[in-house]
């Protein structure tokens, strides 16, 4: 190196060092600036993922709902089928009976209130029938929409857990780059880091420093 750039490099170093600002300085107070952005960012994001959490549970607790609702469904029906099977039984012996040669007029009118009774009993299973299908429609359109949402809410939380894990990345670079300015002062407590390196938005500085210098982000499949 000859005179001309040592003496331009003297005077570069020189005006650094009258300025009051040491080598490098700059880089710790943009990383500061950084530092303050993405806890920023990790705030939103911690605010969105409680969110998509809440709405998580509310699903898991709907699946449970519908799960539920399924079950009693088909134990419904399963009741419904065996009435069913007992009243055609029934209305098949009393129809034979009642149309037996045997059974005159008397007869017939003795046996009319047991055949009106299970006119009712028709006409209540027919109800019963109506009443299952509406259900298994609901059940069929909330399970739809339970899905539906489902499939939503699982792509929003893998999003917003991506741009955590970027962002924590990002944060840990930064860190990083913040720490170095931060090994250079081991006596400086808050007050002088922040007064030499820059600005961050916490307390604790050099311990919570470390914490995120050694963030490692977890491969991605």
């Amino acid at each position: 190196m000859n005179f001309i750039v040592k003496a331009g490099v003297l005077a570069i170093v020189l005006n650094i060092a009258m300025s009051g600002i040491p080598i490098r300085a700059q880089d710790a107070q943009d990383a500061a600036a950084q530092i303050n952005a993405l806890v920023d960012t990790l705030g939103d994001l911690h605010t969105k993922v409680t969110a998509v959490n809440a709405t998580m549970a509310d699903l898991t607790a709907r699946r449970r709902a519908l799960v539920q609702d399924t079950r009693q469904l088909d134990t419904d029906i399963k009741a419904f089928a065996d009435k069913q099977t007992d009243l055609s039984g029934r209305q098949t012996a009393f129809y034979k009976k009642y149309t037996d040669k045997k059974c005159g007029k008397k007869c017939q009118d003795a046996l009319k209130p047991a055949g009106e009774a299970l006119v009712k009993e028709g006409t209540d299973l027919t109800t019963a029938l109506a009443d299952l299908h509406a259900r298994d429609a609901q059940v069929e359109k909330d399970s739809l929409a339970w899905h539906t949402e489902a499939s939503a809410a699982t792509t929003t939380f893998n999003g917003l857990e991506s741009q955590v894990e970027d962002t924590l990345a990002a944060l840990s670079n930064a860190s990083k780059t913040y720490g170095v300015c931060v090994d250079r002062y081991p006596k400086d407590d808050d007050a002088g880091l922040k007064q030499h390196c820059g600005t961050v938005a916490f307390d604790n500085v050099r311990a919570n420093i470390q914490q995120m210098r050694d963030y490692r982000t977890a491969p991605k499949e």
